[in-house]
């Protein structure tokens, strides 16, 4: 793993042999502009080496691309497999996520147009989670699969924009398939989740047994909900949320051409002016 981050340090390419297993002491670090890491191999992140709610892989450079390879987070329950920040145009294609903890791919802090495709998580904790970030915008998520298949105790949504300080404006979420994610004790379990997300689009999702909302927006604005498909809606045990779009103080919204196959607790579409 020295090697491998010496050489991402120097903006060197790092490619992953087939079907090799690379344990990982500390976070590989894509940290030059340009840089790439890819291959079909495996990252296997060595948990006890890890603080709590680490990455394992770090973008921090420009027009960065990881693609292709498998990381197995070694059941690290708070790690998150990928963090995107202070970075411009990153990519991420077709990477697997094993044994998550809490996401496979965070975006955070000042992180520019991150674009994430064809990438696949079974497993618990999100498929991405854009977390709270100061100074970032742009997310595109097309065509991922992020299926939730954890205990009772695990957390997370498909896809969450979680932005409720800071806002977080451009994204386009469409072509994925999420199913699977369950509540504990928060408000986890949704498929796609908007808080404080601003001129986006979410297009032609599945959403399949997911225990709270199949999409969930608040005080969101210039948002487009078209043409997903939603089975076996909700509820959730600890919320009692499970409508198929739920959309609470939010301006600007329009919702068209979608499909909802039972939602078991609540109502297909509802529309809260909560609280006021």
């Amino acid at each position: 793993y020295k090697r491998q981050n010496a050489a991402l340090s120097n903006g060197k390419n790092v490619i992953l042999s087939d079907g090799k297993t690379y344990l990982v002491k500390s976070a590989a670090t894509l940290s030059e502009d340009d840089s790439f890491l890819g291959g079909t191999g495996t990252i296997k992140c060595d948990t006890a080496s890890f603080a709590e709610q680490t990455q394992f892989v770090s973008v921090t450079g420009d027009n960065c691309t990881i693609a292709d390879i498998s990381i197995d987070s070694d059941s690290n329950t708070t790690g998150w497999a990928v963090h995107v920040s202070s970075a411009t145009n990153t990519v991420i294609r077709n990477v697997t996520g094993k044994n998550s903890g809490q996401a496979l791919i965070v975006v955070g802090d000042t992180a520019v147009d991150t674009y994430v495709t064809q990438c696949y998580q079974k497993s618990e904790g999100y498929g991405i989670l854009v977390d709270d970030p100061t100074g970032s915008s742009g997310l595109f998520a097309t065509d991922n699969r992020f299926i939730y298949s954890g205990g009772a105790d695990g957390h997370g949504d498909g896809i969450e924009i979680n932005a409720p300080t800071n806002g977080f404006e451009r994204f386009v979420i469409s072509g994925n398939y999420i199913e699977g994610y369950i509540d504990y004790q928060t408000n986890h379990g949704i498929g796609i989740g908007a808080s404080k997300g601003y001129h986006g689009v979410i297009t032609n999702n599945v959403i399949n047994d997911v225990e709270a909302d199949g999409i969930h927006l608040e005080y969101c604005e210039h948002i487009v909900v078209d043409g997903n498909v939603f089975h076996d809606i909700g509820p959730a045990s600890y919320t009692g949320d499970g409508h198929g779009v739920a959309v609470y103080d939010s301006e600007q919204i329009v919702i068209s051409n979608n499909i909802i196959d039972t939602a078991s607790y609540g109502y297909g579409i509802i529309v809260h002016a909560y609280p006021d």
